[in-house]
């Protein structure tokens, strides 16, 4: 999880991590967070930088599979996404059509 961490969010892979910094929700956490009346939405499986999600394979490995993954999960829909990081100029305008 610490490598991940490295690679895809912080994007510094020799950066040294605390676990605080990289210990993510589990299954657990998500299903008592929507069972709260939370919205629990998707982003990308890897952290990919949507600029760079630009055909169908990709869209389907990091937006379609998340969203099915959460949904699945707690049996309810995920109708929005969540940005892994920017804003809506950082998006692809593929993956941005995907997402509508």
């Amino acid at each position: 999880m610490r490598d991940f961490f490295r690679r895809n969010v912080y994007r510094q892979p020799q950066r040294s991590l605390p676990p605080e910094r990289y210990v993510t929700m589990n299954a657990h956490h998500l299903r008592e967070l929507h069972q709260q009346g939370h919205r629990v939405m998707p982003h990308t499986h890897s952290h990919a930088s949507l600029a760079e999600i630009c055909d169908a394979d990709a869209v389907e490995r990091e937006l379609e599979v998340p969203r099915r993954m959460i949904e699945d999960l707690l049996q309810a829909a995920a109708p929005a996404f969540a940005f892994p990081f920017g804003t809506h100029r950082d998006v692809s305008r593929f993956a941005y059509q995907a997402m509508a």
